[in-house]
């Protein structure tokens, strides 16, 4: 961190702080180092400001992210949890030489971090040799998201504990702290303990979300009835990555440009009209309501929905005008009439995808009614 921090206050509800933090209700510390001679229950301590206080290099820190500083009071009341792709950001000088790191001796532990731009391997073997010059040992320790709260993962150059979804455990990624184990007595800093030679051109993979997964999608054409042509399409595209979230547009939604047309049919991401609306994967018993919105002439039309194959999910049309709900499964084409009613277009529509299980309660709240045959 090089000059001040950019908090405040991202709720004016809350007095502003000073200390480049944002305010909180609680004002608890979110950024810490490790102090393992500190002992037991104190050993995690506090970054006080980012106004006076640099990051230094080969040094770990312990950051909790709230959420982005956009979801304003919500993201610190509790009233959401929704997660939300964050980036955080720090200025200085590239690391390109050999960095220091402080270790505590007698089998204490030590949280150390990347400090070059690049990621490192582990099982380097000019590393593996000054790691047991200096008595340090053969593994390392991480704290995976993926694990149970408190559980942490390590690897000891061959095999890794609580592994979940890392596919190369030996490489250390960019910006990643880990903790080391003195195993010889005395405290110190290894003033080589980082070498530019660790550096490797292959991406970590598991521990951060950086690249996007995509788990297929969905089609919703909408036809004139009769007509062998969709006069326009939705597409929903489910995946998991830093990049997907379902309360905020990203680089991969698209607006809808055909808010002019006659017939045009779109989805919503908070108030954006989206012709591509990128979705994150479903947890288990967990479902995702999508409001559509269609714009039509008075006149009788078919929305058809296309590669619903490519998702792991049930998927259900919600019809608000004629209060109905369809299988898309076993119906995936369903036909409805526009009148000078406004009703009958907008909103009238939403599709909601589910995990296999029983209908959530939210579901069923709409009081609707499954329709075989004719739909109108």
């Amino acid at each position: 961190i090089t000059g001040t921090g950019t908090g405040g206050t991202i709720c004016p509800a809350l007095t502003a702080h000073t200390n480049g933090f944002d305010a909180t209700l609680t004002n608890a510390s979110s950024m810490f180092t490790y102090n393992h001679a500190a002992g037991s229950g104190n050993r995690w301590q506090s970054i006080a400001n980012t106004n006076s206080t640099s990051l230094t290099p080969g040094v770990g820190y312990r950051v909790i992210v709230r959420g982005p500083r956009s979801a304003g009071c919500s993201l610190i009341d509790a009233s959401t949890n929704a997660q939300a792709a964050v980036t955080l950001t720090a200025t200085g000088a590239p690391q390109t030489g050999n960095v220091a790191a402080t270790i505590t001796g007698s089998n204490g532990f030590s949280l150390v971090g990347n400090p070059y731009i690049s990621p490192i391997n582990w099982n380097n073997s000019t590393w593996v040799t000054d790691r047991g010059t200096n008595g340090i040992a053969g593994s390392y320790w991480l704290y995976n998201p993926e694990n149970a709260a408190g559980t942490y993962s390590v690897y000891n150059g061959v095999t890794m504990t609580n592994q979940g979804a890392i596919t190369n455990p030996n490489v250390i990624g960019i910006g990643q702290s880990f903790f080391v184990q003195k195993t010889s007595a005395g405290d110190g800093a290894i003033s080589n303990f980082f070498k530019p030679d660790y550096q490797i051109a292959t991406n970590q993979v598991g521990a951060f979300r950086t690249a996007n997964t995509w788990l297929g999608q969905v089609r919703v054409k909408m036809f004139v009835a009769g007509a062998p042509t969709a006069t326009d399409e939705v597409i929903l595209l489910y995946g998991n990555g830093n990049s997907i979230n379902n309360n905020s547009v990203g680089s991969f939604d698209a607006v809808t440009l055909n808010q002019g047309a006659v017939n045009m049919i779109a989805s919503y991401k908070n108030a954006d009209l989206l012709a591509i609306n990128t979705r994150e994967q479903l947890g288990a018993a967990t479902n995702d309501t999508i409001q559509l919105f269609i714009q039509n002439a008075d006149g009788n039309y078919n929305l058809t929905v296309a590669e619903l194959n490519t998702l792991p999910y049930e998927a259900f049309l919600i019809d608000g005008f004629n209060n109905s709900v369809v299988n898309l499964q076993s119906q995936p084409s369903y036909s409805y009439t526009v009148t000078s009613d406004p009703a009958t277009k907008g909103n009238r529509f939403k599709i909601v995808f589910r995990t296999a299980g029983t209908l959530p309660v939210a579901f069923l709240n709409i009081n609707a009614t499954t329709k075989a045959g004719s739909n109108t």
